[in-house]
């Protein structure tokens, strides 16, 4: 086994998530697959921190490396501290948005706006609730979990939710692309 196939892997799994947000209308099912994509997208740069570097590896970890592999690592830990694709991924809303999930509220800036029919959306919805239509002049919850998804960064600009996951994406795919022909051997 090379050192960038768990690296591959846990690409692939955020590839597999992101194609499935794509086709997704149901609110049950967004906040759940939008939850797995942040959290292996964000975790490409984690897995290879851990293959491939020195510093992320706990001591019981370190044994059985040579000297040139130890260098090698910490090359490696060196390369990841400057390197720019790395940072655009760690400065990106989602990333801080996947630690807000897995370890804070359990909820991402996700809304959705229900697609009613016969009637007006009136309030968006979240992970926690179903947004609200108008029918009749009485509001109500929709008949369907039909919705349109959204997310709204830490300035308040609102994005087409899968959009702004793709665009998130073509980012860790540049990580990825470097950590394959590594730039810092």
């Amino acid at each position: 086994m090379r050192a960038t196939d768990p690296i591959r892997t846990k690409f692939r799994e955020a590839k597999y998530h992101l194609e499935r947000l794509t086709d997704i209308e149901k609110m049950k099912e967004f906040y759940p697959t939008v939850n797995a994509f942040l959290s292996a997208a964000r975790s490409v740069l984690s897995v290879a921190c851990h293959e491939l570097g020195w510093k992320e590896r706990l001591s019981c970890y370190r044994t059985g490396f040579t000297t040139n592999q130890e260098g090698e690592r910490k090359q490696y830990d060196a390369w990841f501290e400057s390197s720019t694709e790395a940072k655009a991924v760690l400065d990106h809303p989602l990333a801080k948005e996947r630690h807000v999930v897995i370890h804070r509220s359990g909820r991402a800036g996700f809304f959705h706006v229900p697609k009613p029919i016969g009637g007006l959306a009136i309030a968006e919805g979240d992970a926690h609730g179903p947004g609200l239509v108008i029918r009749r002049g009485r509001a109500t919850l929709p008949l369907e979990d039909s919705n349109l998804f959204f997310y709204e960064d830490p300035c308040g600009t609102r994005h087409g939710a899968v959009a702004y996951c793709m665009e998130y994406f073509q980012l860790i795919e540049a990580f990825f692309r470097e950590v394959k022909q590594p730039p810092w051997r």
